[in-house]
């Protein structure tokens, strides 16, 4: 039985390193032996319930044999250049999203180039994998995560109990907060700080009404950072040694995301959706199942939070409903099914 590698840039909190986990935990659950082999030597997931097994760049570079997958996340040059020696038959890069990391430990854009080294190219999104056949005339098949595991199950068969007020989350779009705070000051509003488990993030979604996603993409540093950094490196070899390793991005237009994981996590726990599709949540989100703002508009933001606060329960239970069964086509049988007609498993 061929051996599975997943490789990305870390095993440290992100939607993309949920993916590789349990994309690592899919095939395991279907007879191969899999890893996940971060780029920065991070260990498990610790935020997550199940992890897949974990080995270094250099195991993985050892026991790479002819029949083994791989499966690439993240451009690393040191990954880049196992796949490059071409050991195995079958290797993929499956970029999430169209932002492309570059400089630091990167390789940039080259692999999405003529003459590199993979033999297939998938996204998690349609207007992800739209834009690199239009800027790179790359064919990107379209693989989805998968929401199913034992530990959302659990969660979705809890006992229902009343909910109120407006979930968010610390990440990216924290821009919008203040604002959000401001029009919402006389409602509940939690704000989900990181670190947390995945556990956390259901339980919170379970509580609320509604999520509001305020992820706006990957942006480049404004002209006050970028200043701000040129002057700490003057000034600080630990800064200069830092900015060898971290990389900048090749970044779309309209700063498109892969498959944004929290509001389909909050459909399936019944917390409805206010805010951006970015692209990739179009994958299901539509003015029939959330509260759809204009990406990265805050005015569009706030409208619909507004629409949200009006609209009645009976029509929040509708939405509720068809945002359900919208998300329902992401299981972990659909997204076996895409896999294994890929690599013809």
């Amino acid at each position: 039985m061929s051996c599975v590698y997943i490789t990305g840039a870390s095993n440290k909190p992100s939607g993309g390193v949920k993916v590789m986990n349990q994309i690592a935990v899919i095939f395991k659950d279907h007879g191969f032996e899999s890893y996940v082999v971060p780029a920065d030597g991070s260990r498990g997931a610790t935020f997550l319930d199940r992890t897949a097994k974990t080995i270094s760049i250099d195991d993985y570079a050892r026991r790479l044999g002819e029949d083994d997958i791989t499966i690439d996340f993240w451009p690393d040059r040191r990954l880049v250049e196992i796949a490059t020696q071409k050991k195995n038959k079958t290797r993929v890069f499956w970029q999430h999203g169209a932002s492309i990391p570059i400089g630091g430990t990167t390789v940039g854009d080259v692999i999405f180039q003529p003459g590199n080294p993979y033999t297939q190219h998938w996204n998690v999104s349609r207007a992800c994998a739209d834009y690199f056949q239009k800027v790179y005339g790359l064919s990107m098949p379209v693989v989805h995560p998968f929401f199913d595991t034992p530990t959302m199950i659990a969660f979705q068969q809890r006992e229902q109990k009343a909910r109120k007020g407006f979930l968010l989350l610390a990440r990216r779009g924290q821009k919008y907060l203040p604002a959000i705070q401001q029009r919402l000051q006389n409602q509940r509003v939690t704000i989900l700080q990181e670190p947390y488990h995945e556990r956390d993030l259901f339980e919170a979604l379970l509580d609320h009404t509604f999520f509001i996603s305020t992820d706006d993409g990957i942006h480049q540093p404004s002209l006050v950072r970028k200043t701000k950094n040129v002057v700490r490196a003057l000034f600080s070899v630990r800064v200069r040694e830092q900015k060898k390793i971290i990389n900048g991005w090749i970044v779309p237009d309209g700063h498109l995301l892969g498959f944004p994981m929290p509001p389909v996590e909050a459909a399936w726990l019944g917390c409805i959706t206010i805010g951006f599709a970015m692209g990739g949540g179009l994958e299901w989100m539509n003015e029939k199942n959330c509260f759809l703002a204009q990406d990265a508009n805050a005015s569009s933001l706030l409208s619909q939070i507004n629409q949200a606060i009006r609209t009645p329960n009976e029509t929040l239970t509708l939405l509720r409903e068809q945002a359900k069964h919208d998300t329902s086509l992401f299981t972990q049988e659909h997204s076996w099914n895409q896999l294994s007609h890929l690599l013809h498993l």
